[in-house]
């Protein structure tokens, strides 16, 4: 995709007949292309939540500003919003894995997350920086640095990420 981004083209509209390589759009403009991505996570409705807090969200930027810690939905009580906000998307479920480590934390009373919406971006390792103070129980203060920065710097690039380790509480 990226040796052909110049070919790539971003159509606002929408296709409501695919026939082989033929797409008609509801603009009734017919394209032919090798390859349709479709997007339609551009707005949000989250009214099935039946949550006064919820039900006008329309865009991420909105549910943003309803979330504590970047996932603790300030409107319902245990529920939890997986919608990462990051500066990029390689790394995504590498952050999926954090943040869902660090909600069994909360959950199980071992990580505090807090109420305060986080409305600007994170990059890569700027959010283990960002969970650390939130979730000591699976960042120990004298360790996740160093294994942070080893992946960082030695970890090979063509290998992805490893899913972080759940804490150990020596308990089932």
């Amino acid at each position: 995709m990226l040796a052909n981004l110049t070919c790539i083209d971003r159509l606002r509209d929408e296709p409501i007949e695919i026939d082989r390589r033929s797409i008609v759009l509801k603009s009734d403009r017919r394209i032919d292309a090798d390859v349709l991505l479709w997007g339609t996570g551009y707005s949000l409705d989250l009214a099935y939540l039946a949550s006064i807090g919820l039900n006008q969200i329309r865009y991420p930027n909105e549910l943003a500003a309803r979330r504590g810690s970047m996932v603790m939905s300030l409107d319902a009580p245990n529920l939890y919003f997986m919608s990462v906000g990051l500066e990029g998307t390689g790394a995504t479920p590498w952050h999926y894995a954090h943040l869902a480590r660090t909600i069994v934390s909360h959950v199980r009373g071992m990580a505090a997350l807090s109420r305060e919406p986080i409305l600007r971006h994170l990059n890569y390792f700027g959010f283990p920086n960002f969970l650390a103070r939130l979730d000591p129980a699976n960042y120990p203060a004298d360790a996740w640095r160093k294994e942070y920065l080893s992946l960082a710097t030695e970890f090979p690039d063509e290998r992805p990420l490893p899913i972080p380790q759940l804490f150990s509480t020596g308990q089932s």
